[in-house]
């Protein structure tokens, strides 16, 4: 059995007089395990667990199963002639073997303070936030010895701001760079973060940043797990070759073996073509998140998604070994079109400890497909990649 991990900034900024909303990484290794936080207990299993910080966060709600945080930020009453605040709170996060269980396995502290002050005159009514290609709490593989690198960009929502400042707490080792602009953009600043996990640091460690603005407006706390010794299942680019067709897997689901290729369809298709296949590095499961997207792509509208499916619930989404199959319900396809298939951070996941997440894929050149024009040609090709058998079986 193995304990569970969390994290925090050191410091948490939040607005006086808004609903504050904290999210609050925890990941546990056996990953079958249900996590649980909660406020910590004078009276609690072992003892007293807070001293004099027990219940320090009038009106907080603290969900238990998503270990999150919800606060109409307030002062403290002994701080009513200043115009900030600072708390310290007390959280447990605990781990438990099933969720009917009421006997925790192990009890994990984090204690963080909490800031509430009053934006500054001309602060814009909107705070920076992260954005880009990992979502808040995402899981990430890494090997020891090997350099990683990832980019944290956050925006800012009203013209003439900036950010000038990333609050980080990181893994020893851990660089970043100088902020600088998103190329291309007026409301984005990033950062690059350069590491090399030591052998010491297999396990896993956790990566927390907050943007502020040049008025001190300060964005959410933006959490990601790494998972040094372990990599995601990702994303095979595919390649166009000859080989075998998937047209009758859904009459076939659950009768014959199924024939893959490391992607299936490329090349011309017919417009009513409903089942997509790829294969990835390694087994897949399904996500243990929402928010997990498979989006296809008219190039000629490349402003919204013509269609796209959340696998970290849908049915439409199957996991089967090394490959990830996907179905569109209904397909009608546009003739003569030509479509790309984009996949967010996590579109596929591993099975250890967080659940370690495929790379995102945003390039537009990774998978593409057409659509047979019968007004053009009276001929079509269907390319797939060479068939490996394998057995479908949902997770």
């Amino acid at each position: 059995h193995y304990f569970s991990v969390t994290g925090s900034l050191p410091l948490i900024r939040v607005i006086e007089g808004q609903t504050a909303i904290i999210q609050i990484p925890a990941a546990d290794w056996d990953r079958t395990d249900d996590i649980r936080c909660r406020w910590a207990d004078s009276s609690g299993p072992a003892g007293d667990e807070c001293g004099d910080i027990c219940n320090n966060l009038p009106g907080a709600n603290l969900s238990s199963s998503e270990c999150t945080i919800t606060w109409n930020a307030v002062r403290r009453s002994v701080d009513a002639l200043l115009t900030t605040s600072t708390y310290v709170v007390a959280i447990m996060v605990e781990d438990f073997v099933n969720s009917a269980s009421n006997t925790p396995m192990s009890s994990v502290p984090l204690q963080m303070l909490i800031y509430t002050y009053q934006p500054a005159s001309g602060a814009c009514n909107d705070t920076p936030a992260v954005i880009g290609d990992r979502p808040n709490r995402a899981c990430i593989g890494v090997l020891p010895g090997v350099q990683h690198v990832e980019r944290i960009v956050a925006a800012v929502y009203c013209t003439g701001d900036y950010i000038t400042e990333f609050i980080t707490i990181s893994p020893l080792y851990m660089k970043k760079t100088a902020i600088a602009r998103v190329s291309g953009t007026t409301n984005q600043w990033y950062i690059t973060l350069t590491w090399t996990p030591t052998t010491d640091q297999r396990g896993p460690q956790v990566f927390c940043a907050a943007p502020i603005d040049q008025k001190e407006l300060t964005g959410s706390q933006h959490c990601v797990n790494f998972v040094v010794g372990y990599l995601p299942p990702n994303l095979i680019t595919p390649r166009l070759v000859q080989g075998f067709h998937l047209f009758s897997f859904l009459n076939n689901l659950t009768r014959s073996p199924l024939f893959l290729g490391s992607a299936s369809p490329l090349g011309t298709v017919f417009a009513n073509h409903s089942l997509f296949s790829i294969q990835a590095t390694g087994d897949v499961y399904r996500p243990s998140r929402n928010g997990t997207y498979i989006q296809i792509f008219n190039k000629a509208n490349p402003s919204c998604a013509e269609w796209e499916v959340d696998c970290g619930y849908s049915s439409d989404c199957i996991y089967s070994g090394q490959t990830v199959l996907f179905y569109v319900r209904n397909a009608n396809w546009a003739y003569g079109a030509n479509y790309y298939i984009l996949f967010s951070s996590g579109a596929a996941s591993g099975n250890i400890f967080c659940n370690p997440e495929s790379d995102p894929i945003t390039d537009t050149s990774f998978w593409n497909f057409n659509i047979w024009d019968p007004g053009v040609s009276s001929t079509t090709t269907t390319t797939t990649t060479p068939p490996t058998t394998g057995t479908v079986t949902t997770r």
